[in-house]
């Protein structure tokens, strides 16, 4: 999963583990106390180790601002747990996720009063790698997990500043990425950037993290097998959560997911897999419908901006023919149209046709200074009929005026 800058960057990789379902547990020594039951998702899982001021804390899962691993959750987790432990064992089984909501994660782990063991259970890709540099924690991965590590990825939208902007914002993300990783393994910036963050995708196996000083030990974990052959996040994280998962299926009470998904209580393993499968694809079913219906609904939008798109061009034409505006005053009246359609079209129907008096400054035309249906008026005319016209010539056009004076009362104007 690539890093993603929320609403401008999307995550590269999601995971679809539709068939599985997990619960929220808390172990106290042997005994289990059930917080919350999930349905096809794995949120934080918490569980008091033997030592009564340790904790092991599971994030699995994707981190973003709506998925498994929210750092407003994981915050106020924290602070509840720092009430009662003194260390915590931080469990990783992630592909990574938003960067915003990463660094959020790292800052409360990096915050926390609690002494901190970070271990790679499965896989650290992406941002998940990035907690795993949390300062001060003592860094581990099981001798089967991986790593990966790579720069920001994505896609924008907008105009050619918005995306210089989006590259930006892109290029500084990346630059705090980078710096954590040098925190931590003590390389420069530019020997991190040039071998982890090139645009390229690193697989490392736990003994080449431990060389590049990315963590401090190797220990056994709780997989067994090693993902061979794939350098897919997705698949490489459901081939370990399908061994954790395993390990931990004992601790599982199914009554409260049972009775969850309305199931009779003597409801077999096999028939609540079943019930769950049928979800999925109805799930899946209903997505493809939904997309169809908005393709459909972006399709229908694109034919009514078009129409009212002509509907506008035509009404700014009618208008100009008509010389209720100018040709220069299109552009207003069509944003105007496109903000308040029915109210541009009342301004338009209820103006009237324009007949300048004067001509327009650095107009090219034949056209005379007084209207051929004014040329008799007298001086006399003129000031009853229109006053304004006058004081327009005298201002405007001083020989127009000096010659209709004269002509009126057989002098010049003073």
């Amino acid at each position: 999963m690539m890093y993603n800058i929320v609403a401008v960057i999307n995550i590269r990789f999601f995971l679809n583990r539709n068939s599985c379902y997990y619960c929220s547990l808390i172990r106290c020594d042997t005994q289990l106390i059930k917080l919350t039951s999930y349905v096809m998702a794995f949120k934080i899982d918490i569980r008091a180790a033997r030592d009564p001021k340790v904790v092991d804390v599971y994030l699995y899962g994707d981190i973003s601002s709506w998925g498994d691993l929210q750092p407003a959750n994981i915050s106020k987790q924290f602070t509840e747990l720092e009430k009662k432990y003194t260390s915590a064992r931080l469990h990783i089984n992630s592909n990574g996720g938003q960067i915003t909501e990463g660094i959020a994660i790292h800052s409360v782990l990096s915050n926390t009063t609690m002494e901190l063991e970070i271990i790679v259970d499965g896989i650290a890709a992406s941002m998940a790698a990035i907690l795993v540099q949390v300062p001060k924690a003592k860094r581990h991965m099981s001798k089967y997990s991986k790593m990966m590590l790579h720069g920001p990825s994505g896609y924008a939208s907008g105009t050619s500043e918005d995306l210089r902007q989006y590259a930006q914002m892109m290029d500084d993300f990346e630059v705090t990425l980078i710096q954590i990783v040098c925190d931590r393994t003590g390389m420069d910036n530019t020997s991190v950037k040039s071998k982890w963050f090139d645009g390229k995708d690193h697989w490392l196996s736990p003994q080449q993290a431990l060389d590049a000083k990315l963590i401090d030990a190797i220990v056994e974990g709780q997989v067994t097998r090693e993902a061979k052959n794939s350098l897919d996040p997705a698949f490489i994280y459901n081939f370990y959560q399908e061994q954790i998962s395993n390990l931990n299926y004992t601790e599982m009470d199914f009554t409260k997911i049972i009775a969850l998904l309305g199931l009779a209580a003597t409801s077999t393993e096999q028939q609540v897999m079943d019930f769950v499968g049928n979800l999925v694809a109805e799930n899946t079913t209903l997505q493809t419908q939904l997309t169809g219906l908005q393709t459909e609904v972006d399709g229908l939008k694109a034919q009514v901006t078009a129409t009212r798109k002509a509907e506008i061009t035509g009404m700014i034409s009618a208008a100009i023919t008509a010389k209720k505006i100018t040709e220069a005053q299109r552009p207003m009246y069509e944003s105007l149209a496109g903000k308040d359609f029915d109210n541009t079209k009342a301004i338009l129907d209820a103006a009237q046709p324009y007949q300048p008096l004067t001509k327009v400054p650095g107009q090219q035309d034949d056209s005379p200074v007084i209207p051929v249906d004014r040329a008799g008026w007298t001086f006399t005319d003129w000031q009853a009929k229109d006053g304004k016209g006058l004081q327009d010539l005298k201002d405007n056009h001083k020989e127009e005026y000096k010659a209709l004076y004269t002509k009126s009362f057989g002098k010049e104007p003073v």
